[in-house]
């Protein structure tokens, strides 16, 4: 029988904090977006230094078609069956979440075209000198 069926083992409570009850429609805080940014930086530095074999087929689609942006892997995006736009698209709710990112989308994505045009730059900048591959 499992725990939570057996009526004799207390279930463990917990104690609700206001992150519990944080607006589901509220847009990840900017420390949420720079965590992300943190995270695809590291992935594109994985793909630049190793290719694609290792991690294309471990990521989620999203990140495979975020990373590939960042590195201006068009071959990726057209084998995933995206485009440029469609993946911004498709990000835009992600990095301003379904209100925020609604209205980025009506607009041409503005707001997530930047996001990851810094975040292409900062790639660029820690790039290696020998960029052969």
């Amino acid at each position: 029988m499992p725990i939570a069926d057996d009526p004799s083992v207390p279930i463990p409570l917990r104690i609700l904090d206001d992150e519990d009850f944080r607006d589901p429609f509220a847009p990840p805080s900017d420390a949420e977006r720079a965590a992300r940014r943190t995270e695809l930086l590291s992935r594109a530095r994985q793909v630049r230094a190793d290719d694609w074999d290792d991690y294309r087929y471990t990521w989620s689609t999203g990140e495979v078609l975020a990373v590939a942006l960042l590195l201006d892997d068009d071959k990726i995006l057209a084998d995933c069956d995206e485009t440029c736009d469609s993946m911004l698209r498709r990000w835009a709710y992600d990095l301003y979440g379904i209100r925020g990112g609604r209205t980025d989308v009506q607009a041409g994505c503005p707001q997530t075209s930047a996001w990851f045009r810094d975040t292409a730059a900062e790639l660029a900048a820690t790039a290696p000198e020998d960029r052969t591959r």
